[in-house]
């Protein structure tokens, strides 16, 4: 699956979910051996608002590692409690379901809330 963010009409694509937390991390020799850093510290800004936007159940769908392969990956897929992360549960003192949500989201969420709970604040000074 491929992973893109777009700002201010342009459109950056990155091919899949190891390439994209490649790009989107600090500069590092191996990456840069392996031909999957990121070019630039643009792309790697890019990279990081891609991952923004970035559900982090993906992790448990497109696996980096297979399965077969290493002990870990089977060990996290084997021992997830899916029922854990699902929206069945109470939302935050905001109001915010934390599963099903992208970062971004939650982000834009807490802001809207903070803005109204200012605007509530001044209006209410203006009154008195």
């Amino acid at each position: 699956m491929a992973y893109s963010v777009t700002i201010g009409g342009c459109t950056r694509s990155f091919g899949d979910l190891k390439i994209l937390l490649a790009k989107a991390t600090p500069a590092r020799s191996g990456d840069a051996l392996a031909g999957v850093s990121a070019e630039d510290e643009e792309e790697r800004a890019l990279a990081k608002m891609a991952l923004l936007t970035f559900r982090w159940r993906r992790f448990l769908e497109e696996l980096l590692i297979p399965y077969e392969q290493d002990e870990v990956t089977r060990l996290i897929v084997d021992t997830h409690d899916a029922q854990a992360f699902t929206g069945n549960r109470q939302p935050d003192r905001r109001g915010v379901f934390a599963s099903g949500c992208s970062i971004l989201q939650r982000i834009r969420m807490c802001w809207r809330g903070r803005r109204l709970e200012l605007r509530r604040r001044w209006r209410g000074r203006c009154r008195s």
